[in-house]
C-alpha cells in the first residue's frame, strides 16, 4: 500500500515502496556528501581568497597580491608603451610605490580594482600611468573620436587642478589631450571645450553630470573610468552624482575606485557597480606615516604666536600648513604672520575659486611658505611639498590630528609635525595619543625660552580697518579689541574661539554681559521716548509701549516684542482703514461696485 509523499530534509520526495524507497535514499546520500564535498571545497577557495581578498574587516591589515602575482618592483617589468615608459622617468618616479607595485600589475591588462590606501601614497599614479598606457596603444592606431576616452572624478575642485597639472606632465610626452572641468568657471568655455575634442577629463561630478544631461558629454568610447577619494564623495553627497556615470558606461570600460578608508559604503559600491573587481589594501599598521616627526610644545595661549613664528624661523620650511579650529582664528593667524614678515596665505571656505586655484599655483611657484587653514576650508588640497605641519590649535577630534599631519612626507619624503599645547585645547592630546596608540611616539617639550622672547611686531588687528575678519567682528558691536581671554594681551587681541569658552563671551570674544547690559539700557531710552511722545499726543486711552515691556524679561523674547508693537505703530492709520471699509456701508460700497461696476 502506498503512502502519502511528503518532502524530508533535502526537499525531495520519499516513496512507500520499500525497494524504490532503499534506492533513493542511497541516491539522496551520495547526493548529500557530493554537495558537502563541493561546499567544503567552496568554503576553502573562499578562505583562500580572503586572505589575498578580504572583506577588510581589519582596515590595518596589508593584503598580498593572489593568483601567484608578485609586486612589480620596476616600471621596467609592466610591459608598458616606450613613450609612457619615458615620460615616467622624466617625472623623475624611478620605483613604483607600494600601491603602485600591488595595483599596476591588474590595471594595466585592465581589470576593474578597489584600492584602498592612504592619501600621498601614488594613487593618482596608478590610475595616470594606466590611462596613459591605454591611450598610447590606441593612438598608434590613429582613433578619430573626439569624445573622452578616460574621465576621473574626484569630490573637489582643487584635487581636479591638481591631478590634471599631474595628467599634462605625464602626457605631453605621449600626445594625449587632458582638461579640468568643475563649477565656479566659464560654463560655455568648457563645454566648447569638451565638444572640440578631449582624451581625459578630470572633473568633479555635478558640472560634469550637467554636460551628461545636456548631451554635450558622451560616454560612448569611455574606456576607463575611476572614482578617486570614493570615500569623500559620500562624505559630501555626491555619489548619486557618481553612480550616475557608473550605470551610464559601457561593459567594456574599466572602472577604478580609489579610497582612503575601507568603510561599508565604499565596498557595497565596488562589489554593486566593478566587474569582478580586485581588492587591494596598502593601509599601514599604524594610522600616520612612519616617515614623520611629531612634536608637542607646551605654552600658554598667549605665547602661542612667538612659538609660532620661533618654530618658522628655525625651520625655514619649503612649504607648511598652519592648522587652527576656526576661521576667525585662522584670519588672526594670518594677520599677525604676514606683519611679521613671514611669506604667509590664507585659504578659508568662502575664498571664490579663481583665488583658490591662484592660490594653489602660487604655493607650487614656492611663493607661500605658510598656508594657514581649517579643517573644512584645507578639504581636497593637495599639496606634495609640504614639509611641515603646525597644529596651532590641536584639534578636538583624534582623526582630524592624522589627517592634518598627513598633509606632509607625501609620496616617501620625510615630514615633520608640530603641535602647540596651550591650557584651551591640551586636554585633546590624551585622546590623540589613545587613538594612535603606543607606537606612535609624540614628543612633549616646553616651549623654547628664545621663541618667548621674540617681539610681535604686529599691531592690533581688530583695529585695522583693512584686517579681513574685522567685518565678522565689528558687526557684533565691540569695543577695544586689546584683551584675549586672560584679560588682557600686550600682543595684540587673540580672538576667544573656544569650543569650551565661558557663557559670558561669545565666538567673537566680546563679553555678552556687557553686551546684554548696553541693550537693555538702550530699550529703556526708547520707551522713555515714547512714553513721552504718547503723553504729547494725549493718547490715554491707547496701551503705552513700555507697558508692553513690564513684565518681560531680557532676552530674544523681549525683542520680538519691541519689534512688533513698531510694525504695530508703523501700520496702526491702514488697519483703521481696513476697518472702516469693513463697516456695514462700506460693504454696501463694494457690493455695488461689484454688481453695477462703479459706485452709487
Amino acid at each position: 500500500m502506498n503512502k502519502n509523499q511528503e518532502n524530508n530534509d533535502t526537499g525531495l520526495s520519499i516513496a512507500s515502496d520499500d525497494e524504490t524507497t532503499q534506492e533513493t535514499v542511497t541516491a539522496t546520500d551520495e547526493n548529500l556528501k557530493q554537495t558537502q564535498l563541493d561546499n567544503e571545497d567552496l568554503a576553502d577557495k573562499d578562505l583562500a581568497d580572503k586572505d589575498d581578498d578580504p572583506d577588510f574587516e581589519d582596515e590595518s591589515a596589508e593584503l598580498v597580491s593572489d593568483e601567484g602575482t608578485e609586486e612589480v618592483g620596476s616600471f621596467e617589468t609592466l610591459n608598458l608603451e616606450p613613450t609612457v615608459l619615458d615620460a615616467i622617468r622624466q617625472m623623475g618616479w624611478t620605483a613604483p610605490t607600494p600601491v603602485q607595485s600591488k595595483c599596476l600589475p591588474y590595471t594595466i591588462p585592465g581589470r576593474d580594482v578597489a584600492g584602498f590606501a592612504q592619501t600621498g601614497t601614488g594613487k593618482t599614479g596608478v590610475f595616470l600611468i594606466s590611462i596613459a598606457n591605454e591611450i598610447s596603444k590606441l593612438k598608434k592606431g590613429e582613433i578619430k573620436s573626439r569624445d573622452p576616452l578616460a574621465i576621473i572624478l574626484v569630490p573637489t575642485r582643487e584635487l581636479a587642478v591638481q591631478i590634471h597639472s599631474d595628467a599634462e606632465e605625464l602626457f605631453k610626452a605621449t600626445n594625449i589631450r587632458s582638461m579640468a572641468v568643475y563649477g565656479g568657471v566659464d560654463y560655455d568655455k568648457q563645454a566648447k571645450a569638451i565638444k572640440d575634442g578631449v582624451d581625459v577629463i578630470v572633473a568633479t561630478p555635478g558640472r560634469l553630470k550637467d554636460y551628461r544631461q545636456k548631451k554635450i558629454l558622451s560616454l560612448q568610447h569611455c574606456l576607463q573610468f575611476v572614482c578617486d577619494e570614493a570615500d569623500r564623495m559620500f562624505d559630501m553627497g555626491f555619489i548619486e552624482d557618481v553612480e550616475f556615470f557608473l550605470r551610464h558606461l559601457g561593459e567594456e570600460t574599466q572602472k577604478l575606485l580609489f579610497s582612503a578608508t575601507t568603510n561599508d559604503q565604499v565596498k557595497e559600491l565596488a562589489f554593486e557597480y566593478l566587474e569582478d573587481p580586485k581588492y587591494i589594501s596598502v593601509n599601514p599598521e599604524v594610522m600616520t606615516p612612519e616617515r614623520i616627526d611629531q612634536k608637542a610644545i607646551v605654552c600658554e595661549s598667549t605665547e602661542k604666536l612667538q612659538v609660532l613664528l620661533g618654530l618658522i624661523r628655525e625651520h625655514q620650511p619649503k612649504c607648511s600648513i598652519i592648522f587652527t579650529n576656526t576661521k576667525l582664528v585662522a584670519e588672526w593667524v594670518h594677520y599677525k604672520l604676514v606683519n611679521n614678515g613671514i611669506e604667509a596665505d590664507l585659504i578659508t571656505g568662502d575664498l571664490p575659486q579663481r583665488k583658490r586655484i591662484n592660490l594653489i599655483e602660487r604655493i607650487k611657484e614656492g611663493k607661500v611658505k605658510a598656508l594657514i587653514a581649517t579643517d573644512v576650508a584645507s578639504r581636497g588640497l593637495h599639496i606634495s611639498d609640504i614639509t611641515h605641519v603646525y597644529n596651532f590649535d590641536l584639534p578636538g577630534e583624534a582623526a582630524n590630528y592624522v589627517h592634518r599631519i598627513g598633509r606632509t612626507a607625501r609620496a616617501g619624503a620625510q615630514g615633520s609635525a608640530y603641535s602647540l599645547i596651550c591650557e584651551d585645547y591640551g586636554h585633546n592630546l590624551e585622546a590623540i595619543r589613545e587613538y594612535l596608540g603606543s607606537q606612535i611616539d609624540i614628543k612633549v617639550t616646553m616651549a623654547d625660552e628664545e621663541h618667548l622672547a621674540i617681539e610681535d611686531k604686529a599691531l592690533n588687528p581688530y583695529k585695522d580697518p583693512e584686517f579681513k575678519g574685522t567685518t565678522s567682528v565689528t558687526k557684533a558691536g565691540s569695543g577695544d579689541r586689546n584683551k584675549d581671554r586672560k584679560g588682557g594681551n600686550k600682543r595684540g587681541g587673540k580672538p576667544d574661539n573656544r569650543k569650551g569658552a565661558s557663557s559670558a563671551k561669545g565666538r567673537d570674544g566680546q563679553d555678552r554681559s556687557r553686551k546684554k547690559h548696553s541693550r537693555g539700557k538702550g530699550r529703556s531710552d526708547e520707551q522713555d521716548t515714547r512714553k513721552k511722545k504718547s503723553t504729547h499726543q494725549g493718547n490715554k486711552g491707547r496701551k503705552r509701549p513700555q507697558d508692553r515691556h513690564d513684565n518681560r524679561k531680557d532676552g530674544k523674547k523681549g525683542n520680538q516684542q519691541r519689534n512688533r508693537q513698531r510694525v504695530k505703530e508703523k501700520t496702526r492709520e491702514p488697519q483703521v482703514a481696513a476697518k472702516q471699509n469693513q463697516s456695514l456701508g462700506g460693504v454696501v460700497k463694494k457690493f455695488l461696485k461689484l454688481v453695477f461696476g462703479r459706485k452709487k
